[in-house]
């Protein structure tokens, strides 16, 4: 009983432990698709790329909560690091990067450009991306973390339920063999105890057949019922 508790534990420990590295390969494929719509947006200056770089922050920190509510003790400070980096870069994208790319645009749009104004702009976003990098790469070494260690502690719970399975397995096969055991002794005893007095007694009866009229049957195999 107490292995196959343990084996139903290993397995819920399993499956938390799963929903954790799902949901952190979640936060990690929504960043990563935001970044995308960022460059995209810096590239081509299209609205549709800022509108979904917006939605995959949302989506990245949505995910990243939810990663909080089911962290283990030691790594809730590591989640909610990760929760306040994601929340900083889509703010820093949209009211830092995000502004001077499109006077970048515009600029590079307009009838007449300004050749100087464009390459100070460009120089600007430049520098606001190069400050964004080291938030990126947090971000990114915290999902990647998250990852690998549910990872190892899903494969160190299978090793142990493996292991519990293989030790229920070895104690059914002794029980049984113990009980086998049992039954084989209890079924002699019981044969021992029907057939001795019988034979005794058709034993005897075969004296008397045989005019051996002086020996006397045991009384107490007489007395059974």
């Amino acid at each position: 009983f107490y292995s196959a508790g343990n084996i139903a534990d290993q397995v819920g420990g399993i499956d938390r432990t799963s929903q954790r590295m799902v949901l952190a390969s979640a936060v990690d494929k929504a960043f990563t698709e935001g970044v995308l719509a960022a460059r995209g947006y810096m590239v081509y200056g299209r609205d549709n790329f800022a509108t979904q770089f917006g939605d995959k922050m949302d989506e990245a920190s949505k995910e990243a909560t939810a990663l909080l509510q089911v962290a283990r003790p030691e790594k809730k400070a590591e989640v909610e690091k990760l929760v306040a980096n994601i929340k900083q870069y889509k703010a820093d994208v949209q009211n830092k990067l995000f502004p001077v790319v499109k006077q970048a645009v515009q600029e590079k749009n307009s009838a007449n450009v300004n050749a100087a104004a464009l390459k100070t702009l460009e120089d600007q976003f430049t520098q606001i991306g190069t400050t964004l990098v080291p938030i990126s790469e947090a971000i990114n070494k915290a999902t990647a973390s998250q990852v690998a260690d549910n990872r190892k502690a899903i494969n160190e719970r299978i090793d142990q339920s493996t292991s519990t399975v293989g030790t229920v397995k070895t104690t059914m096969i002794v029980l049984s063999i113990i009980a086998l055991l049992l039954v084989i002794g209890i079924s002699f005893f019981l044969t021992r105890m029907i057939t001795k007095p019988l034979a005794t007694v058709s034993a005897r009866l075969d004296d008397m057949a045989n005019g051996h009229f002086d020996r006397d049957i045991d009384p107490s195999y007489l007395a059974r019922k």
